[in-house]
């Protein structure tokens, strides 16, 4: 019976993880991108992870996210954020350690890319993927309040962002460079029409970037408790 919860333990960090999903998504608190993610990522570790080192380390980058963009020429405050959020990516300061982002290959050949994926993974070792890299900038820009959204791919997703003059650029985090949209649309065959309905390449809202946590939270459940098609499984879908 897969509704026997009772057979797997941590089956209650879900459940809390899937409470404060839907309470942002109806309004019953405020959306937080970090906080989401965190919820969910810590149902991955069983329940190991350490809030507290967790918001300091995001506070840590958005604090010097700030600072680099007071010494960024730029047309405007956005830009100079978006720019500084892109050198901290792809340029060695002090802010990354003198460590710019890197591809967790290992991750995506051992697991699929489950640990590569998660932010907490990202922060703590400077690895990632085209998961958790464009995640990580979203609550970075989100607490700057730079203008930025996460954009979908097929098993992919990526920043956007516009310039001064309205032009919109994508940055590939996974590479720490600007794609033409055609090539995006090139390389993971992506059609016209899945772009008009909104599927992919698009600016993805507020709430529907946490409804990203809400699917990362079904993957992580299936993946760790073998569990596809109880109810909770189709509480999420």
């Amino acid at each position: 019976d897969e509704n026997d919860t009772s057979r797997y333990l941590g089956h209650y960090r879900y459940e809390q993880a899937y409470q404060l999903i839907e309470d942002m998504l109806t309004d019953k608190r405020s959306l937080d991108f970090a906080d989401a993610i965190y919820a969910v990522e810590n149902c991955m570790y069983d329940g190991t992870l350490d809030y507290s080192s967790y918001v300091a380390e995001l506070r840590r980058i958005t604090i010097g996210i700030n600072q680099m963009a007071t010494t960024v020429s730029a047309p405007n405050r956005d830009v100079a954020l978006n720019y500084a959020i892109y050198l901290f990516y792809t340029t060695p300061c002090p802010l990354n350690r003198f460590h710019p982002y890197e591809y967790d290959d290992a991750s995506l050949l051992k697991d699929a890319g489950f640990i590569g994926g998660m932010v907490t993974h990202l922060l703590k070792t400077g690895k990632g993927t085209c998961h958790s890299l464009p995640y990580l900038y979203k609550i970075i820009a989100d607490r700057v309040g730079a203008r930025a959204y996460i954009a979908l791919a097929p098993l992919h997703s990526y920043i956007r962002h516009q310039d001064a003059n309205g032009k919109w650029w994508n940055f590939e985090t996974t590479v720490g460079s600007f794609s033409r949209s055609s090539f995006i649309m090139e390389s993971f065959h992506v059609r016209e029409e899945a772009i008009r309905s909104g599927l992919y390449m698009t600016n993805l809202t507020a709430k529907e970037t946490i409804v990203q946590c809400l699917y990362d939270l079904l993957c992580i459940y299936e993946h760790k408790t073998g569990f596809y098609s109880n109810d909770f499984v189709r509480k999420c879908y």
